[in-house]
């Protein structure tokens, strides 16, 4: 009997459906089952018909919304038009990311359900509703359903019994082979990925806009208990242009002092350029990476090691670790019955993947290379909503005449107004203590000295005389958006 190829289509606004999606995958490999993961507006939906086998991951965002990579399935899949037959040859399973504080709780995964039903598929399981809001996280909802699911498929499609299973502690292949260069290409990696100064259309998450910092300040009193602060980008010859209710995609990079510290961790040379080779074929290169790259512009420009890990990073490391003492903690909290424990010791202090790295020298000083896209993610753009208006910024007289060059005109400039809750800078972090239940070795008493939830710190001066002390610089969210010492950041256009 011949195995289908199982297809994972994600919708995924933040990461973790994109993360759920690529475990899925893995899994779905250890079981000798060929799978592809893609995202829902990479995947031609026209070819869902000839699918057998689909496993959909959706997330749920603002008030019932899809999240942005799935928005073009979205209205496809709802035309009338579509006959009631359309995917009758298809089984499929519908696994849901939600938040049940809102009023449309995971509305996004019950819709497709249903809508997939109207067009013939026939469902495997119900849909699966994870909830930010359990203790214990979406995994409570997920883990009994994604067992219950690989039951089904396993009856439905069993695998050949001279193909036998990949054991758990055993790592799966890596989806890119790093080949490390001899010699230092004529072209440096950061040359090709620096951004045009005068691009020729709207910048993108690909390729960004390079723009001047002009002004930082707090516009808030020093005594105020919230720090307010306004940011003036110089947009001038970028081709963005925005109206009321935008936002601006910001994207950051890990600061000098975190990258150099990741590189001495994992035993690497930032100076060694390398190119990126694929195990499989058809399998894309990576975005935005350019080739060949330097493991210093791979590590401060695209691996997000500032980022809370998520259950798979543990999941991995384990897999990968030759030391039985971390190894054995590192199985603990990838498994199920661990996760009050991982929630306790990651993302209630928002320990970052750097922080978790630091814990476990013997693992991370032996992670192979070739595993660093597996591990870890890739550093996502943050949005922030415009503060100005395009109007003001090109007709500043207001008398309906736009100044052109020769008449001096201001460069165009974008504000963002971001609210700060407390001071980053003396914030004492609330991590526990690091090795009190499973590190005899480590004093009970060692607690962590890095800034916990975000590693985009602000090194230098404000460039501003009225920003206040120099310092960290965190958004809201405790995410630190990381502007270079010679004040620009990266903007992409929505």
């Amino acid at each position: 009997m011949q195995v289908p190829q199982l297809l994972v289509l994600f919708g995924s606004q933040t990461g973790t459906a994109q993360d759920e999606a690529e475990r899925l995958g893995r899994e779905a490999r250890r079981r000798r089952l060929g799978c592809r993961v893609q995202a829902l507006d990479s995947y031609s939906v026209a070819n869902l018909i000839r699918e057998p086998l689909v496993i959909f991951v959706c997330a749920t965002t603002g008030q019932g919304d899809p999240p942005d990579n799935m928005k073009n399935f979205w209205r496809f899949i709802f035309r009338k038009s579509l006959p009631s037959s359309s995917l009758c040859q298809m089984d499929f399973a519908v696994l849901g990311l939600g938040d049940s504080s809102y009023a449309k709780f995971n509305f996004v995964a019950k819709k497709l359900h249903r809508r997939l039903l109207q067009l013939g598929g026939s469902a495997l399981l119900p849909p699966c509703l994870g909830d930010d809001q359990h203790e214990l996280g979406p995994d409570a909802a997920i883990d009994p359903w994604v067992g219950d699911l690989w039951e089904k498929i396993m009856v439905m499609y069993p695998v050949p019994l001279d193909i036998p299973e990949i054991p758990h502690g055993v790592p799966l292949p890596s989806k890119f082979i790093f080949q490390f260069l001899q010699e230092v290409p004529s072209i440096g990696a950061e040359e090709l990925n620096i951004a045009s100064s005068a691009p020729q259309t709207p910048p993108s998450e690909l390729q960004p806009f390079l723009a001047p910092v002009i002004t930082n300040q707090r516009v808030t009193g020093p005594q105020h208990f919230q720090d307010v602060r306004l940011i003036e980008f110089d947009i001038t010859d970028s081709n963005i242009s925005f109206a009321a209710g935008d936002v601006v995609f910001i994207l950051p990079s890990n600061s000098e002092a975190h990258t150099q510290q990741f590189c001495q961790v994992l035993c690497l040379d930032p100076n060694q350029f390398f190119t990126l080779k694929p195990r499989e074929p058809g399998v894309p290169d990576p975005p935005g990476l350019p080739q060949p790259c330097t493991v210093w512009h791979l590590v401060s420009q695209y691996l997000d090691i500032a980022s809370v890990p998520r259950r798979s990073f543990f999941e991995l490391l384990a897999c990968l670790s030759q030391h039985a003492l971390e190894r054995e903690k590192l199985l603990e909290l990838s498994s199920a019955r661990g996760q009050e424990e991982l929630w306790e010791y990651c993302n209630r202090p928002r320990r970052t993947i750097l922080e978790v790295l630091c814990d476990f020298p013997h693992t991370a000083g032996a992670i192979p290379p070739d595993y660093l896209l597996d591990l870890i993610p890739r550093i996502r753009p943050r949005a922030f909503s415009i503060a100005s208006s395009l109007l003001e910024a090109t007709d500043p007289c207001g008398c309906g005449k736009v100044p052109d060059s020769s008449e001096g005109a201001p460069p165009w400039s974008l504000l963002l107004l971001a609210s700060i809750p407390e001071s980053w800078a003396s914030r004492t972090c609330p991590g526990a203590s690091v090795g009190t239940s499973w590190e005899p070795r480590v004093p009970r008493n060692t607690r962590h000295t890095h800034y916990h939830g975000g590693g985009w710190n602000w090194c230098g001066p404000l460039p501003s005389s009225h920003s206040g002390t120099s310092g960290p610089w965190p958004n809201w969210k405790l995410l630190v958006l990381w502007l270079p010492p010679a004040g620009s950041g990266l903007l992409l256009a929505d």
